[in-house]
């Protein structure tokens, strides 16, 4: 069951989950929010149903937090810490995880993963600390030779993975041109651009998604600073969070490179250590992309800063202004 099935079922357990919540506090929460929190305290329960009494370890330092994609509880156990991890859009999002598992059993960059079942995963938790503009870059060094690894099993299909190497979709356009117009929408709401740019940067848009047909390999799906851990000690990295791991172009996930918190001696770091030749193009059409299904567009900050480059990359002599926070 998913987070959204999870929280419709709950939606007519109005009853505290617990007796020690104050009556008050509790009918002064939204329905979606009483519902929410039956849904934490399920976690709870399967959380100790799996680790007190299936495991019988004893936790110690316990904490929870609300990820995009999970809700994470961190805890201690005989000097190791671990990772409980409950998908928000549940058996789909395990399935994933566990098929890219097989695939990469025993990488020393693939989080260890300690039990599974329908509901959750409990895995070691990710050594060092979280990429970032202070970082050696002898970590970007490392983390290119760990992605080239990655990059090297191919895929067939397209977008997410559903089992072995395949996607869902037959072919990265009919994968990105569904839903398009309603981003496209999006843009327009946020975004006072003309409309012969807006024009200009839909063509080239378009453009990018007709011609290329690069290889399409096993990606981790998103890729990020957030999701990449470098320990200084065993001069290691983790990759963490694969519920978004799929069969892409290797441009997906090598497009957190252009992020403005990563300095050119970063980047330059991993690309002499990258094997393979990047299609530039491509690259700045992901982060233009990125921002163009998932991005904040009431902050229009990102999103122009993606298009410039990406249209610059394409040579095309045309500078974007946020006329939006002008306007204000």
């Amino acid at each position: 069951m998913n987070l959204n099935e999870s929280l419709k079922q709950h939606q007519i357990m109005l009853d505290k989950p617990d007796d020690s919540i104050p009556t008050e506090e509790w009918l002064a929460l939204s329905s979606s929010d009483r519902a929410f929190a039956h849904f934490i305290y399920d976690i709870h329960e399967h959380f100790d149903l799996v680790v007190r009494t299936k495991l019988n370890w004893k936790p110690a330092n316990i904490k929870i937090n609300q990820g995009h994609n999970n809700i994470v509880m961190r805890f201690d156990f005989l000097e190791q810490r671990y990772v409980f991890r409950v998908p928000k859009r549940g058996i789909r999002q395990l399935k994933t995880i566990m098929c890219i598992r097989q695939q990469l059993n025993g990488k020393s960059y693939f989080p260890d993963v300690i039990y599974y079942d329908d509901k959750c995963l409990i895995e070691h938790y990710a050594d060092g600390e979280q990429l970032n503009e202070l970082s050696d870059s002898n970590a970007f060094a490392k983390l290119a030779i760990v992605m080239a690894d990655i990059h090297h099993y191919p895929g067939s299909q397209f977008g997410p993975l559903i089992y072995g190497n395949s996607g869902v979709a037959n072919d990265f356009k009919s994968y990105y041109i569904e839903g398009i117009d309603k981003a496209w929408d999006r843009v327009e709401r946020f975004i006072k651009l003309k409309s012969t740019e807006l024009q200009i940067l839909k063509n080239h848009w378009y453009a990018v998604l007709q011609q290329s047909d690069g290889e399409l390999v096993i990606c981790h799906g998103d890729l990020g600073h957030h999701n990449i851990f470098y320990s200084e000690d065993k001069k290691s990295i983790k990759l963490i969070d694969w519920d978004a791991c799929g069969i892409y172009h290797k441009e997906k996930d090598l497009r957190f490179l252009l992020d403005k918190h990563i300095t050119e001696a970063q980047r330059n770091a991993f690309f002499i250590h990258y094997p393979y030749d990047v299609d530039e193009h491509l690259l700045y059409w992901y982060r233009l992309t990125n921002q163009l299904k998932y991005g904040d567009l009431e902050d229009t900050r990102d999103f122009i800063d993606a298009a410039n480059g990406f249209l610059n990359i394409r040579g095309v002599n045309l500078h974007l202004t946020d006329n939006s926070a002008v306007s204000e």
